[in-house]
């Protein structure tokens, strides 16, 4: 969905704060690059994510794949939510 996530929900408070702060900036940037394409920030959002599995997710990161399940990265391309292009 183009935000980062916690794999793990026991995380401390202060990791999770951190990534609320980076969601709200990502949203932030969604939100101006959507009024410049005349797209929804949901779309600049998703075709962001579409970039960020091809290009940043590295083998042994985790992801969230489009059902919700946290993944880990083997030597295979991570797996693209079916809205990216092939």
């Amino acid at each position: 969905d183009g935000y980062m996530g916690v794999v793990d929900s026991a995380a401390e408070a202060d990791i999770k704060a951190r990534v609320d702060q980076v969601n709200i900036k990502r949203k932030a940037a969604y939100a101006e690059l959507s009024s410049k394409r005349g797209a929804t920030v949901q779309e600049v959002a998703g075709a962001t994510a579409c970039q960020l599995f091809q290009t940043k997710v590295l083998p042994g990161q985790y992801y969230r794949t489009e059902g919700g399940m946290w993944k880990k990265r083997d030597s295979t391309p991570a797996e693209l939510p079916s809205f990216c292009p092939k």
